[in-house]
């Protein structure tokens, strides 16, 4: 049985704040709402039961528990979700119950299992390479993006297309001269995934709900992969730097998210054969990011405590071309010390609206620290800080825009942006992470998700996320945006840490 607690839950919706509304399921129809304010609540012990989901009441600690006919279980304040309780019915905002439903798994998680697909003889019909690294820096991940949107759009977690384009990634990779001994391909399945004690609010029920799997077919065995490509450095060291980007999208031809990092790192691979890279370059292509970050979980989880310590730093590349502004931020999470962390996490629940004390007077902050603390990251509460490693990452910024005429934009806090750099912040690595976004001219009354330092998007998760689409509103913003994190990214791997 997986249990999520309060924490759990915050992270959770943390997450997903960049993500469009659940798709309410027509059970929900036929439950009383209730209008306060302009916003539209729902009965929710009724919507459970209409759910199929059993209801448990603490009245002591006004905490509910909802558990699945499977024994999987979210507790949880009314509060937090942004409910009220009034002559003893709990009344949660309808926008949310679908998000908090799909946590709690409806159908049986498949054994864990493997597919033959990954055997040599599936792959030795090597063609030539798609594109010649004569081209400037920029045009081939042009080539890939545009190939990506056309021709594997729709590439929904756990589903056949996912599996398509990871066996096309791998392909390319052939083509462009790595010898399959290079190449891993980390299979995993959601049940591994709900075993992870790290992963939170992993269900089934919101890889195949409507907004995420669109027309997609799960794959039975519930399955996903990361590939990896590790290219050797000519240092004899064991350090290496973790280069990361998830293929994974939506069902949208999702060309910006994220066929532009997808695209960077084929690039960048393509160019590293004939270069000499003093320290080992580990690149990593994650499955599932969509659904919590769960290839990136899954990896790090693999790796041994020695293989963890000698990372140098994770390079992490999503959304590339949101908006003419191209940033990273470097620099990993602070060391905060227990009176630290405890005045973060009520400013957290300040900014919420949410009194602890009143919803929950029993609730265990401690017990949760950690994790409150984390999503106090995320939400532009925490400055990450900076070492060594991120000091010299901004010095080769600096240079790589003197000498190529570019503008690279620092950023400091999307060291905590919403992607798989988070699995290595939360570890205590370094991280760079790159995105391209739009500015947010006027905050105060912006109604879409606004990043760090007033940052933006305008494709995400939309139809609109296509190749030609954006070429056509904004001429020449994928080519820019991808030679100058092309040449950020060539800048980092060749240089010594």
């Amino acid at each position: 049985m997986k249990k999520m607690k309060l924490a759990m839950i915050a992270l959770v919706l943390a997450l997903v704040m960049a993500m469009p509304a659940v798709v309410m399921a027509n059970y929900v129809d036929e439950v009383p709402t209730r209008v306060e304010n302009g916003e539209t609540f729902v009965a929710l012990r009724l919507a459970a039961y209409a759910r199929g989901l059993e209801v448990e009441w603490d009245g002591e600690n006004m905490l509910v528990t909802l558990v699945g006919p499977y024994g999987d279980d979210l507790t949880f304040a009314v509060e937090m979700v942004g409910g009220f309780i009034e002559d003893g019915m709990s009344w949660v905002p309808y926008e949310m119950i679908g998000l908090i439903f799909s946590m709690i798994p409806m159908e049986a998680l498949a054994e864990p299992s493997r597919t033959d697909q990954w055997q040599w003889e599936n792959f030795e019909d090597v063609r030539e390479a798609s594109f010649s690294t004569d081209l400037s820096h920029g045009e081939i991940s042009l080539g890939f993006i545009e190939y990506m949107s056309d021709n594997l759009y729709s590439r929904t977690p756990f589903t056949y297309r996912e599996l398509e384009a990871a066996i096309w990634i791998v392909e390319e990779l052939l083509a462009m001269g790595y010898d399959w001994d290079a190449i891993e391909v980390q299979e995993f399945s959601f049940y591994e995934i709900v075993a992870l004690e790290t992963v939170m609010g992993a269900s089934w029920a919101s890889v195949t709900s409507p907004w995420m799997l669109g027309e997609g077919t799960p794959r039975a065995a519930q399955l996903s992969q990361n590939v990896i490509l590790t290219v050797p450095g000519y240092s004899d060291s064991a350090r290496k730097i973790i280069v990361g980007a998830h293929y994974d999208t939506p069902p949208y031809p999702g060309a910006s998210d994220n066929a532009s990092g997808t695209a960077l790192l084929l690039e960048s691979a393509q160019r590293m054969l004939e270069m000499d890279n003093y320290h080992t370059i580990v690149y990593v292509f994650f499955g599932a990011e969509e659904v919590g970050l769960m290839g990136a979980f899954f990896y790090y989880d693999s790796l041994t405590y020695d293989e963890r310590d000698n990372i140098i730093f994770m390079a992490n590349a999503d959304v590339l071309f949101e908006g003419p502004y191209f940033i990273y931020g470097t620099g990993m999470a602070p060391e905060l010390n227990e009176e630290e962390m405890i005045d973060v996490v009520f400013e957290l629940f300040e900014m919420w609206g949410f009194n602890l004390e009143d919803a929950a007077p029993e609730f265990d902050l401690m017990d949760n620290l950690e994790d409150f603390v984390f999503n106090a990251a995320m939400m532009g509460l925490i400055e990450p800080v900076a070492n060594e490693i991120s000091v010299q990452v901004d010095a080769i910024a600096i240079e790589v825009q003197y000498l190529h005429d570019i503008e690279l934009v620092e950023a400091p806090l999307l060291v905590f942006g919403h992607s798989d750099n988070l699995v290595f912040v939360q570890a205590g690595h370094t991280v760079v992470n790159m995105f391209g976004l739009e500015r947010v001219e006027d905050p105060d009354n912006f109604g879409g998700t606004i990043f760090a330092n007033y940052f933006t998007v305008g494709l995400l998760h939309s139809p609109l996320d296509e190749f030609h689409y954006i070429e056509y509103t904004m001429p020449g913003l994928m080519y820019d945006a991808m030679r100058a994190f092309s040449l950020f990214l060539e800048g980092l791997l060749l240089a010594r840490f």
